[in-house]
């Protein structure tokens, strides 16, 4: 009997493991978020990782775990979710995150001139709101006039759903949510041009880590050879795992 052939792929961005994996290198981090806030790739001077689980002053609190949580140019705290299932309280879920990286950075005695903005970034697989549009930003505007009231609290919202239903125009966010987006591997050779990634070391001996991105890859024996897209996500993961792989154009 004939195996029926599968175009499942292997490394999913959606799933919590590789998307952590390719923010942890600071190029792919800075990458994407210049696409999400829709700045210039040069203002991003510098972006680090930050602890994931918010402060808990009191056992009886609340915990409050990030997947990414990202300090930006030393300044803005960035909180970024990708949220595979539904969730009913999803917006009330973002205001207490927000809320919690807003009031932690104050110490006792400190004024309020030291609290610098707090940014939520959400990546949806399931719709949020009833129409076309895939990305959405809001911040605290006045309901006549649109007066701002501060710019401190910023939430951007990506609605991966809406991609396979809808044509919009061709950006660089764009094609980093069809990235994340992919399921097959057809769908991700789709969302850019191809790297041939080849295998050439073993695994034995190496970090659990490297083993796991090389795993996440789609290398999973000794000289397989896959194609992978040629951006930013793919350069980062090849970077951590350089010894063990060759990489020619496809």
């Amino acid at each position: 009997m004939k195996k029926e052939k599968t175009t499942q792929f292997l490394m999913k961005p959606k799933v919590d493991f590789c998307f952590k994996e390719l923010m942890e290198d600071e190029e792919v981090r800075n990458a994407f978020l210049a696409a999400v806030l829709g700045i210039n790739l040069e203002e991003i001077v510098e972006s680090r990782i930050l602890p994931s689980h918010l402060r808990q002053k009191d056992k009886a609190d609340k915990l409050g775990i990030l997947d990414v949580r990202v300090l930006l140019n030393n300044k803005e705290q960035i909180d970024i979710e990708i949220q595979v299932t539904s969730s009913e309280y999803w917006a009330e879920r973002t205001l207490f995150y927000l809320g919690k990286m807003f009031v932690d950075q104050l110490k006792p005695g400190e004024d309020y001139q030291k609290l610098e903005k707090c940014i939520h970034v959400g990546i949806l697989n399931f719709t949020l709101f009833d129409d076309q549009e895939y990305y959405s930003r809001f911040h605290f505007w006045s309901d006549q006039g649109r007066k701002m009231y501060s710019d401190k609290f910023e939430i951007h919202t990506l609605e991966l759903p809406k991609l396979a239903k809808h044509e919009y125009p061709e950006t660089e966010l764009l094609k980093w949510l069809q990235f994340i987006n992919a399921e097959s591997k057809e769908e991700f050779e789709m969302a850019d041009k191809k790297l041939k990634v080849t295998l050439i070391k073993s695994t034995i001996g190496a970090v659990p880590k490297n083993k796991k991105t090389i795993e996440a890859l789609g290398l999973t024996k000794l000289y397989k050879t896959v194609e992978l897209p040629d951006n930013a996500a793919t350069a980062g993961a090849l970077r951590k795992v350089a010894p063990y792989v060759k990489v020619e154009e496809a």
